[in-house]
């Protein structure tokens, strides 16, 4: 079990189009993103993702309002909705379900079901 340091986590890398995982619990991840710029539209059909803003601002477009997370801030997304985040450079956190294979993902359902 260790600790995990944000500032330092942000710090190793400077990429603005790929999180980095940090930690996993259970069957989710938990992810360090440097975001910039406009994404696009898009949804995740098979969960829900939260987006905790550690530094910066971030721009929530949904289809209905927009929400603005400043720093301390985050939104929980439930899965097949469509998002498009816009962001001033920001550092944020993000937790999704892992990569699953077929048939984790199969076994995953059926226990939600």
């Amino acid at each position: 079990m260790n600790k995990v340091n944000l500032a330092q986590g942000f710090k190793a890398f400077s990429d603005h189009r790929r999180p980095k995982v940090a930690g996993n619990i259970n069957d989710f991840q938990i992810k360090l993103a440097k975001l910039k710029g406009a994404f696009h539209w898009h949804h995740h059909d098979d969960e829900d993702e939260l987006f905790l803003v550690v530094a910066g601002r971030l721009r929530m477009g949904l289809r209905d309002r927009a929400v603005e997370l400043d720093a301390g801030e985050f939104i929980i997304v439930p899965r097949a909705w469509n998002i498009c985040p816009r962001r001033s450079p920001t550092n944020a956190m993000s937790c999704s379900s892992k990569e699953l294979d077929a048939e984790q993902f199969r076994s995953r359902r059926q226990l939600s079901n």
